[in-house]
């Protein structure tokens, strides 16, 4: 199936033009299209117009889903499917509202960390709503010489319970979420399966501290970490339109959701559906 690529940024992300993900894509454009992901970082695919069947379909074509540990917020049709929004939920404010405010790779918190995510806009408010990607491909090579030498060496903690949207949520739920997860230990650099380049295996909101270091020890190369990961230059903002999907590698790329609209207007919805892939692919 012919499709055309448009390089969205110099660091990473490209456009895909010409795919109907509603329809079964042949095995040689899913191998075209993995190529294109674990160079660029990220694919974007407008104006399509999937059911929830349809999306969990194209997510399956690239591998097995990975339920995701944070079970509170799945679709209640469709488990596959991880609700992002601010719409009320049983009368109450979503706990997915605040989702994703801070620099982070998806799942970091877990021993085995997704390999990418599908992200469908269904609602988008009037301003705002936007997301961020930053290449770690980019972070890791604009690094020196010396400080690759030394964070080649070091594993980090990845630890759920540093994530500040904890204080938007029920203390049942917190309970619940940081018993399932607790801390895990990842290298500081990883070498990407597919490209076999190297990344910054970094994640803000829940890296909390170099294993073997002291808290006070670590904090200033978390510091430089957090800042360096997110260079200018490095990243991509996206503006959303409805029935925008975008597929992102996780092992490559740290994204954001800023509070960039009005989130006290009750007519300002944002609401996004998410599938998950696992880390091991075929």
């Amino acid at each position: 199936m012919p499709f055309t690529q448009h390089h969205l940024s110099f660091a990473l992300g490209s456009e895909i033009k010409g795919l109907d993900l509603s329809q079964t894509i042949d095995q040689p454009t899913i191998q075209a299209l993995r190529k294109a992901l674990a160079e660029r970082g990220f694919l974007l695919f407008r104006n399509q117009d999937i059911t929830p069947e349809q999306h969990i379909a194209f997510t399956k074509q690239f591998g097995e889903l990975q339920p995701h540990s944070l079970d509170h917020y799945l679709h209640p049709e469709y488990p596959e499917i991880f609700v992002v929004t601010n719409r009320l939920q049983n009368g109450k404010p979503s706990e997915t509202r605040n989702t994703g405010r801070e620099w982070h790779m998806d799942l970091t918190y877990t021993k085995t960390p997704c390999m990418g995510s599908l992200l469908h806009c269904k609602e988008i408010p009037s301003a705002g709503g936007d997301t961020l990607f930053a290449s770690l491909y980019k972070a890791y090579d604009e690094l020196s010489d010396g400080m690759k030498e030394v964070l080649g060496k070091l594993n980090a903690i990845h630890d759920f319970a540093n994530v500040s949207d904890l204080k938007n949520r029920t203390p049942e739920s917190v309970k619940h979420l940081v018993e399932k997860n607790p801390p895990v230990t990842h290298p500081l650099v990883k070498e990407h399966p597919e490209t076999r380049r190297k990344v910054l295996f970094f994640s803000d909101a829940v890296t909390s501290q170099i294993e073997g270091f002291s808290e006070e020890e670590s904090q200033p190369i978390l510091d430089f970490l957090a800042k360096h990961t997110t260079r200018v230059e490095f990243t991509y903002r996206h503006q959303w339109q409805i029935n925008d999907l975008i597929f992102w590698d996780n092992r490559c790329v740290i994204h954001m959701a800023p509070p960039d609209y009005d989130r006290n207007d009750p007519t300002e919805k944002r609401h996004m559906f998410r599938t998950t892939l696992k880390q091991s692919l075929a």
